[in-house]
């Protein structure tokens, strides 16, 4: 009997997951005026890392370098580039670009979503790279690894 609940609750636990995720998808869609995946961006120096890991039920993401932590990026970023950055570990670490979203917020947004809080203002941009394909599904992106560049620019 008890191998029959514990079977029950993992599709369960799975179903919760899902439509907590689902949420946080829903804050982004009411917030972003326009939305589009390119190939190149201008950076800003305003940036963080996001890694994310995935696990049966569920998937965790971390900071590993914080907008307000120092570092760098290249004043442009192309799809297949490389970041090298020092995680708050004082580690080295890479991360191969292997999308990247670029967004205007359609309105002022001031959120909290898993512990981080969100704060922007209409016309604001942010772009995510992406370490993982994701155009096949655009909208699946809040738990992949990523970096979050504010106020970059989308290139010609």
């Amino acid at each position: 009997m008890k191998i029959i609940v514990n079977a029950l609750r993992i599709p369960i636990l799975a179903l919760l997951a899902t439509a907590v995720f689902g949420m946080a998808s829903c804050l982004r869609t009411d917030t972003v005026a326009e939305e589009q995946w390119l190939t190149s961006i201008h950076t800003s120096q305003e940036w963080a890392v996001f890694p994310c890991k995935n696990y049966l039920v569920t998937n965790v993401c971390a900071t590993d370098k914080d907008y307000s932590d120092p570092g760098s990026l290249p004043p442009i970023i192309s799809v297949g580039d490389t970041v090298s950055y020092t995680d708050k570990n004082n580690k080295q670490k890479q991360f191969v670009v292997r999308h990247i979203s670029f967004f205007v917020y359609g309105k002022d947004v001031d959120s909290t979503y898993g512990g981080q809080r969100l704060t922007a203002k209409k016309g604001e941009t942010s772009c995510d790279l992406f370490d993982a394909e994701t155009q096949s599904a655009p909208r699946r992106t809040d738990f992949l690894s990523k970096i979050v560049v504010r106020g970059c620019r989308a290139l010609p």
